[in-house]
């Protein structure tokens, strides 16, 4: 029988040696913490260090609360994860880039135990903004959600049973968590905690979301919004139309940041194809936020 307050920390990892000692750090934190968890690396078929390097860098001789699980071929984030999902022994997960560092007074005086039956995921806030602020309502459902859908970068911590209810993340498109978010929030709600529990590393220019090719995390977004849309058009409308048009904005935006993208790798077109898919990208983000 598990105990109430157990976690498992899935935390998917693909080249990028420096993120091993953040890895490494997140580990020594969390067990220094006393939460009683289990951490599940999924190594997604990396080529700058071998497997053996890895395991002995973050097993430490000590394999009683972590796993290094390896796929044979580069599967992508999402896939990665739900193979950590499968393997987790506990009904609270975690997701956390390999990239990110847990802030130590959130880890410390992190209690599952104060949520209720019918919370499905809780949102750690990656800072200070409108969520860490006192006196706001901390439980969402679809609809306020859907109202809020755009202003979220947080750490997500959801019930296995929830992620196996709606068939775990959908291998449609990579990333593109909302989608899973919303599909649980349609039976179960988001509790948002008022603390910031995370810190980007922005010390390398290669951070998972700039350095991916620029041609294949275009098509990616706009099959994600792609797929919002279709699956939650009438939510969207009946809840916060202006939200539907900010879904519709972005797809049509980054679609046209797709066709750009491709011409601009043609050698043959020059720097104007580039200005005009970022200054495009700029004017999206402003408009949707």
């Amino acid at each position: 029988m598990t105990k109430k307050n157990s976690i498992s920390i899935v935390i998917p990892i693909f080249n990028r040696t420096y993120t091993i000692q953040i890895v490494k750090k997140n580990i020594s934190l969390v067990r220094n913490s006393g939460l009683n968890c289990e951490f599940i690396i999924v190594n997604d078929y990396s080529t700058e260090f071998s497997r053996n390097e890895l395991e002995v860098a973050l097993l430490d001789n000590d394999t009683k609360d972590c796993r290094v699980l390896h796929n044979n071929e580069n599967l992508g984030v999402t896939k990665s994860k739900n193979i950590g999902i499968s393997n987790a022994k506990y009904e609270w997960i975690m997701f956390l880039d390999s990239d990110v560092e847990l802030k130590s007074d959130f880890i410390n005086n992190l209690n599952l135990n104060i949520l209720r039956k019918n919370i499905g995921i809780l949102f750690v806030p990656s800072r200070a903004d409108v969520f860490t602020n006192k006196g706001i309502d901390r439980e969402y459902n679809l609809s306020t959600y859907i109202k809020n859908y755009f202003n979220y970068e947080c750490l997500p911590i959801v019930r296995k049973s929830c992620l196996l209810e709606v068939g775990l993340f959908t291998n449609e498109v990579s990333g593109f968590e909302g989608i899973t978010w919303l599909e649980i929030s349609r039976k179960h709600k988001i509790f948002i905690i008022p603390t910031v529990g995370i810190k980007y590393n922005n010390s390398s220019d290669d951070r998972l979301s700039t350095k991916s090719n620029k041609i294949n995390r275009s098509r990616n977004m706009c099959d994600g919004y792609k797929v919002i849309i279709r699956n939650f058009f009438f939510f969207f409308l009946f809840y916060s139309p202006i939200n539907l048009i900010r879904l519709v904005i972005r797809f049509y935006g980054y679609l046209l940041i797709y066709k750009l993208n491709i011409i601009n790798s043609k050698k043959s077109y020059g720097l104007k194809y580039k200005l005009t898919s970022s200054i495009i990208g700029f004017i999206i983000y402003f408009i949707t936020n």
